[in-house]
């Protein structure tokens, strides 16, 4: 008997953002910001720092 496992897309990107820990770290500090209240970079600045 074969079965046949169908994996979504969305639970590989899901598993694959859980497993960087980079990402994760990134994630983390994102949200302490955020609990802090402070402001990210504005669209403006950051579009000048990438020069797009």
């Amino acid at each position: 008997m074969v079965t046949t496992i169908k994996i979504d897309k969305n639970l590989i990107a899901t598993i694959e953002v859980l497993s960087d820990p980079n990402l994760m770290r990134g994630i983390k500090e994102a949200l302490e910001e955020e609990n802090r209240e402070e402001k990210g970079t504005s669209l403006e600045d950051l579009k000048k720092e990438l020069r797009i």
